[in-house]
């Protein structure tokens, strides 16, 4: 599968297009800028073909990874998906609510899909884990930073996390609360989001900016089960309650690059592209609003 990038628009984002192209490999086809002279010499450095207009690059390929936000190239999108190529987008917090729906919209009409850069999911030890999730009532989620991180750095990660979040939580929304520790306008010490769902589940996400060591954790609580996942160890454990005795499991995740599996995971669900299950509303739309209300929460806060 042909894909085309759209995004990387200077010398400066030569690591970035090299972590793209590791991922891609063969199936990175060339690339489109506004910006020709200044990312000439990544197209010869990669050996990729560098197109004149996002036009000629749609033509060639079937699907456009758009790298970094996708707010100036929003365009280029929509036009991407009317003529009938998948999307992958990077960064897709500086699109109002509206202009989200309406990608989706366009999508649904050409029948084309839309896929968000969602890495946590397919962290290769979570999805060690994956079958052992059933119905947990409570998701504590917790991320130290050893440096102070702009508001804008929590979009993200608050996106991935409601979205690991719905693929167990089978319920809607009833209740987000939000608490913030702030240092000063831009900065927070502590953040501590709550999400209380129809069903009684509960998920907490703490992003705690003053710690001398990294952190990124998920602890699932079911009935009979607790599944601790460590992202940056690459670790898992799962505790069992059986027979009166607690049976301790262990998983380590591979050690393959997650963009990999990610971009693995986009190009086969692009050739088995299954319409019977698009929508012009899909449940991440509602996901994404709810991260921005959280985000929004932050800046009336700092503000």
């Amino acid at each position: 599968m042909k894909i085309g990038i759209i995004g990387i628009n200077s010398v400066k984002d030569n690591d970035h297009f090299s972590l793209i192209n590791n991922a891609l490999k063969k199936n990175l086809h060339g690339l489109f800028s506004p910006h020709t002279e200044e990312i000439m010499p990544i197209s010869r450095s990669f050996n990729k073909n560098l197109y004149n207009s996002a036009n000629e690059l749609i033509e060639k390929v079937g699907a456009i990874y758009f790298a970094g936000t996708l707010k100036p190239n929003y365009d280029f999108a929509l036009d991407a998906l009317k003529k009938s190529c998948h999307i992958f987008i990077e960064d897709i917090s500086g699109l109002t609510i509206q202009e989200i729906k309406h990608l989706y919209k366009v999508a649904f009409e050409a029948r084309t899909r839309i896929q968000l850069k969602l890495s946590k999911s397919f962290s290769s030890v979570y999805l060690e884990v994956g079958d052992y999730l059933t119905n947990p009532k409570l998701i504590e989620i917790n991320k130290c930073y050893s440096s102070l991180i702009r508001n804008t750095d929590y979009f993200e990660e608050i996106l991935n996390n409601l979205n690991i979040a719905s693929q167990h939580i089978n319920s809607g929304i009833k209740k987000v609360s939000v608490v913030t520790l702030p240092v000063e306008i831009n900065h927070f010490s502590l953040i501590h989001v709550r999400v209380d769902y129809d069903n009684g589940a509960v998920l907490n996400m703490k992003f705690n900016n003053i710690s001398t060591n990294e952190t990124n954790k998920i602890l699932f609580y079911q009935a009979e089960t607790t599944v601790d996942v460590d992202f940056i160890r690459n670790f898992a454990v799962k505790y069992k309650f059986d027979n009166g005795q607690i049976i301790r499991s262990e998983f380590t995740g591979k050690t393959e690059d997650t963009l990999k599996a990610e971009m693995l995971g986009f190009i086969n669900s692009c050739q088995n592209f299954d319409l019977q299950n698009t929508s012009e509303a899909p449940p991440i739309i509602r996901t994404i609003q709810t991260s921005k209300e959280i985000m929004d929460h932050l800046f009336s806060t700092s503000n």
